[in-house]
């Protein structure tokens, strides 16, 4: 169980929000939660790629290949 305040103004407009959704405020609530914590470990996620990514880069490794790069790469492979 959670219990938080909120200003009046926020309060409001999760009233009016919840009542055109024709759900209740705290299913309004979870499932604006929920989608916000979902998004948030997406970026986190995103974030961590990207520094892994960069430690590579640091080690001489290259992250991004065009499709010039890829074909030649492969170009044995391709032309069996």
């Amino acid at each position: 169980m959670l219990s938080i305040r909120l200003n009046r103004d926020i309060e409001r407009n999760i009233e009016k929000i919840a009542s055109k959704m024709n759900i209740t405020k705290a299913v309004f609530l979870r499932e604006a939660i929920t989608e916000y914590l979902e998004d948030r470990m997406d970026y986190m996620a995103a974030v961590e790629a990207l520094k892994e990514t960069e430690d590579l880069e640091k080690q001489g490794f290259k992250s991004v290949y065009s499709s010039d790069e890829i074909n030649k790469m492969y170009e044995d492979d391709l032309q069996n």
